[in-house]
């Protein structure tokens, strides 16, 4: 599929002294528009919150609602929340350059893929200083090994000295 959506989201990060939400609300002419709300606490499986339209309470999503797309993008709810990262296995199974950035290849497995969702994601994480980590790369497979989504920050910015994603394909 070739054709590509464009969807304008503000993220807004909120930290408390017990947790963090992650807060994604679509901008613009986006009908009729939604807000996604992600707890994370240490320790905890992360929470979501779904308002669809943007004046309706909040509901919190079943795990079978996290691989539905997010205001007609190719991004989930999971992805957005980077479950993969929550999953039991996590190994690093190489270093190399992407992108003129040195990364570590992290291989993240979900023994109980969803379906619909991932059996294994591919991140190539950049640590090209100390505290620094950004997303350089990403791959998402289903069960079977084939390829689902691939994921490309096209645009950083760098604020306060720390790079932030600004855009993603």
């Amino acid at each position: 599929d070739d054709e590509v959506t464009r969807v304008s989201v503000h993220l807004e990060v909120v930290c408390t002294p017990t947790n963090f939400l992650n807060i994604y609300q679509t901008t613009g002419d986006a009908s009729p528009g939604m807000k996604l709300t992600i707890i994370r606490k240490q320790g905890h499986t992360n929470e979501y919150f779904l308002s669809q339209p943007l004046a309706a309470p909040a509901r919190k999503l079943a795990a079978s609602e996290l691989w539905l797309r997010f205001a007609g993008s190719d991004f989930c709810a999971a992805d957005l929340g980077l479950e993969f990262l929550h999953w039991p296995e996590q190994r690093v199974v190489r270093n190399l350059m992407r992108k003129s950035v040195y990364c570590h290849v992290l291989e993240s497995t979900n023994p109980v893929p969803s379906p619909g969702g991932y059996s294994k994601v591919l991140s190539w994480i950049g640590a090209n200083r100390p505290g620094e980590m950004i997303l350089v790369h990403a791959e998402a497979y289903d069960s079977t090994g084939r390829l689902l989504k691939l994921f490309d920050p096209t645009k950083l910015e760098k604020i306060e000295g720390v790079h932030q994603l600004e855009e993603m394909e």
